[in-house]
């Protein structure tokens, strides 16, 4: 029969302890690479936000479309009160700034019914 001392049966446990504890962290980190490696990727989700109403929307709300600043949204907002409200999207064309360009930058955020965003 093996006999230790107080300081070996110390060392004996502490050994086995780190043993078990490294067994532990092994089948941890095994485990959790796992996970990781069969998690899908999430779905991309596109918010789309409502469209803004070019007859009834603010300076400030027309400055949320994309190219519009704030003299360009004051322009659209003096246009629709001087010669009234945009009959179709093309008709913000019209007003000095917009060309082809920004209005296709913006045809799908506007409309001219409904309520703005």
């Amino acid at each position: 029969m093996l006999t230790f001392t107080k300081n070996e049966k110390i060392i004996i446990v502490g050994l086995a302890g780190a043993i078990i504890v490294g067994a532990l962290v092994h089948t941890y980190k095994t485990h959790v690479a796992w996970r990781i490696s069969h998690v899908r990727d999430p779905v991309p989700v596109t918010v789309r936000s409502p469209e803004i109403n070019i007859n009834t929307a603010s300076a400030t709300e027309l400055m949320a479309l994309r190219g519009i600043g704030p003299v360009t949204a004051e322009r659209i907002v003096l246009y629709r009160r001087s010669d009234g409200l945009y009959i179709k999207k093309e008709d913000i064309m019209k007003v000095k700034g917009i060309g082809k360009a920004t209005f296709a930058k913006i045809k799908d955020e506007i409309t001219v019914s409904g309520a703005s965003r």
